[in-house]
């Protein structure tokens, strides 16, 4: 049987194809992994905590270098390799998650090598090229050459179904392999079994009263602004930054008067930080998932988010402009009831995707073609018709609950 080869680079990739490693292996899959080091501070200590070993990693004469190359060098230089990686071990699927520039690079050298593509939390969109950056541009380059897709939420797979609907003929609805639907977030998978293992009662520490990440590149130019705002709020309450080894760590450490700096910790530990505080302030897309899903009250900064659901589970969106109103809206989620939400997924997205993993490929890669240019509900929707009930909430009884997390969208043929 020729192997499974999953691609990753960055931390949160790591913690988000953990279970769909684990599922497939358990399945007796023949499942390798190619990481091409983007984070080479962040990574290595998570697959170590995870219990995954690279098969294959490239070999860089000067990494710290390379790690301060332009973002098309790297796209480049891991297309390579990753190209020379496939042909040498001739996979039937190559796995991508997410939207960094590992992502790109593996789905790339997968479909010049004639690869099918398998895209994990497929369908995240702010439509807004400059933000996330390049994160937007590279999730919707790879929708477009995806073999199969697996949305994590909803609106994810409306985004999908729009954007393939939109094209006369359509093509590439064949990408959901034959059907479509939501699956849930992987990262939520890796919570629960993280959460299982919790060691908060060992704490060390006193909890924080708030717990904040800031990374994402497109925020660097506020970076300041934003560090002497938050570290305001140290005065009366316990702040806690997670730092980042990126340009945002040094203004982080020239700035911080009152808030307490603290360095990138292990996912359990990280995960017991976030059970333990009372609000948690980030930039980080995965990390709001989690925050969410737990109940802890949150604040996205961010101007725009791919993540609506966050919104709709008592979430706030402040954008960089809008630090004025920090400490109200601080005020106004502490004074939240903590309350979990499942937007997110069940924990069992990992079994999903390895269901229709296996599917497809018993199918010989061979994906489904499309005849017509609809797509039909079991209760007789098209595409079209069915978004609009959708969106409308005027879908028949119960559809909506079938519909999410495993139930397909049967498609013409």
């Amino acid at each position: 049987m020729k192997p499974i080869l999953v691609v990753m680079g960055t931390r949160p990739e790591a913690i988000k194809l953990w279970p769909v490693i684990t599922e497939l292996r358990a399945r007796s899959y023949d499942v390798r992994i190619a990481s091409t080091n983007q984070q080479p501070d962040l990574l290595p200590p998570i697959l170590k905590e995870l219990g995954l070993v690279p098969e294959y990693e490239p070999h860089l004469s000067d990494l710290r270098s390379f790690q301060s190359a332009a973002l098309h060098v790297k796209l480049g230089t891991w297309i390579s390799w990753l190209g020379q990686m496939i042909a040498i071990d001739e996979p039937q699927l190559v796995i991508v998650q997410g939207d960094t520039t590992t992502a790109l690079a593996g789905a790339l050298a997968a479909f010049y090598a004639q690869v099918p593509i398998a895209h994990v939390a497929a369908g995240l969109r702010t439509y807004d090229l400059t933000s996330p950056f390049p994160e937007e541009g590279n999730r919707q380059m790879i929708a477009r050459i995806a073999t199969l897709s697996f949305p994590p939420t909803k609106e994810a797979l409306a985004n999908l179904c729009d954007e393939h609907a939109a094209r006369v003929p359509i093509q590439k609805i064949d990408g959901f392999g034959g059907f479509a639907c939501v699956y849930g977030n992987t990262g939520i998978d890796a919570l629960h079994s993280a959460m299982k293992l919790s060691s908060m009662k060992a704490a060390k520490s006193e909890p924080s009263d708030i717990l904040v990440t800031f990374h994402r590149r497109e925020s660097w130019a506020e970076a300041r602004t934003v560090f002497r705002a938050i570290d305001e709020l140290g005065k009366t309450r316990r702040v806690r930054w997670v730092l980042h080894p990126n340009a945002t760590e040094r203004f982080a450490e020239e700035e911080a008067r009152f808030m307490q700096l603290v360095r990138p910790m292990g996912y359990s530990a990280f995960v017991d930080e976030l059970l333990s505080t009372k609000l948690v302030i980030t930039d980080s897309g995965g990390v709001v998932e989690e925050a969410v899903t737990i109940g802890v009250p949150t604040i996205m900064l961010r101007d725009v988010t791919e993540r609506s659901e966050a919104l709709d589970a008592g979430a706030e969106l402040l954008g960089r402009d809008e630090l004025h109103l920090l400490e109200r809206t601080v005020d106004a989620q502490l004074a939240r009831v903590r309350s979990p939400s499942g937007v997110f997924g069940d924990g069992k997205a990992a079994q999903r995707i390895a269901d229709h993993v296996g599917d497809f490929l018993r199918q010989n890669n061979e994906p489904v073609r499309l005849t017509e240019e609809v797509f039909i509900v079991r209760h007789g929707l098209t595409s079209a018709a069915w978004l609009r009930a959708w969106r409308a909430n005027e879908l028949p009884d119960n559809t909506e609950n079938n519909l999410i997390y495993g139930d397909a969208l049967l498609l013409s043929r």
